[in-house]
């Protein structure tokens, strides 16, 4: 293909080689002028996609434009390459002028790839561009190896072929080993020795690093910065309200009987550090709350979270459990001055934390009391806890503290 807008004469070399010897042909490509006074139009890039079964791309924006012609008069159109999956009835143009976008919805229960081409003309001379759209369903197993589908994608594995790396074993069998299922001389039979694991059991379920900032699926976003990727892990123990593992996974009563919506482990490979941040975005609105994998027992730290189009995110720093509710420990307690009496509630300042005389932000400051400091709290009051540190009793802020799970009660 001519790069855009040039005209001329180019001899093209075709060489064949067996390894040894080789053989050559040429051709002469010739360019011809369009027809004076026109151009081709141009068109924006529209990036590859990859969504869930039976969703749809949404709008995609496309910018079309053409040096000669007015972008409300250039014609686009659309066509797939794999009309079983996307047919081209289901590829939907809108916009208008020279913002444009198209919405691509795959065929009822399908999966696959289906290459989409976008068209622009002007009456006589076109541009194209094409992109992919990648559709899977995560509760596929296409080859039988035991990976889903969507597990095989983010593994970079093929979901049609049990066997992607020809070893002799399943790709499911090596990741359940911790030996690569990309590489053949890594087999179950190396892992301890002369061949490093590469992928930690559980199965790597999604790898985050491979979905930096977009869709993972219907609940989790992850957005992973370039020197974790790789190296950083998930594994869903509730989804929309349903346990996918046992509660006991989870391991807290109290948190449980808040009305868990999501649970997500994240872990790490060995040496990988999450001192930069990785944000965690778990769809819909609740309470989020955080286990640090690094306690034991596991303390419960309140998350603030931010909302983002209808996720509520947080950013972690360490592995563990990022869990989110339907209620606050202290939604009861909301509209009242009292709170609610604790009995062995042990706290620790997880920051240097204000002492303030009343539970709002507007209280006097009575001390401050250091990073890492244990503290008994006899009163919680609508996300605030009432301690007693060097002399005074006041009020500490629930996101400033990890919270041992008798606190919730």
């Amino acid at each position: 293909t001519p790069a855009a807008n040039q005209t001329g004469m180019a001899t093209i070399t075709l060489t064949v080689s067996d390894g040894a010897l080789t053989a050559q042909d040429t051709f002469v490509l010739t360019v011809n002028a369009a027809p004076p006074g026109n151009t081709a139009p141009t068109i924006s890039d529209v990036v590859n996609q990859s969504i869930s079964a039976n969703t749809s791309t949404g709008a995609l924006a496309i910018t079309v434009g053409d040096a000669e012609t007015a972008p409300g008069s250039l014609i686009l159109t659309a066509t797939s390459n794999n009309q079983t999956l996307v047919p081209d009835a289901n590829i939907v143009l809108g916009g208008a002028g020279a913002s444009r976008s198209v919405d691509v919805t795959p065929a009822l229960n399908q999966t696959g790839v289906a290459m989409i081409t976008l068209t622009v003309s002007d009456g006589s001379l076109t541009a194209q561009d094409t992109f992919t759209v990648t559709v899977t369903n995560p509760a596929v197993d296409s080859d039988g190896d035991g990976l889903t589908d969507a597990e095989e994608i983010a593994l970079g594995t093929d979901p049609n072929n049990p066997d992607t790396d020809g070893d002799g074993f399943s790709d499911g069998e090596e990741v359940a080993a911790g030996s690569s299922p990309l590489d053949a001389a890594s087999t179950p039979n190396t892992v301890g020795g002369g061949q490093q694991a590469v992928y930690p059991p559980p199965p790597p379920v999604p790898l985050l690093g491979d979905f930096d900032g977009v869709i993972i699926n219907d609940v989790l976003r992850a957005a992973v910065p370039d020197s974790l990727r790789y190296g950083v892990f998930a594994r869903f123990i509730a989804r929309n309200s349903a346990f996918v593992t046992s509660p006991a996974q989870l391991g807290n009563a109290a948190l449980i009987n808040l009305g868990v919506i999501h649970a997500i482990d994240i872990f790490t490979t060995p040496g990988v550090h999450m001192t930069e941040g990785v944000q965690i975005c778990l769809s819909g609105v609740g309470t989020l709350y955080f286990l640090d994998a690094a306690s034991s027992p596991r303390l419960v730290m309140p998350v603030q979270a931010v909302v983002q189009n209808g996720y509520s995110c947080a950013t972690l720093f360490s592995p563990g459990t990022l869990v989110m509710t339907q209620r606050s420990a202290d939604a009861a307690e909301a509209n009242s001055t009292d709170g609610t009496a604790l009995a062995n509630c042990s706290v620790t300042t997880n920051y240097a934390a204000r002492l303030r005389a009343e539970p709002n932000l507007s209280a006097d400051i009575l001390t401050i009391v250091p990073f890492g400091t244990h503290l008994s709290a006899s009163t919680r009051s609508a996300g605030w806890y009432q301690v007693s540190f060097d002399g005074s009793t006041g009020w500490i802020a629930a996101e400033l503290l990890i919270l041992e799970p008798t606190c919730l009660n």
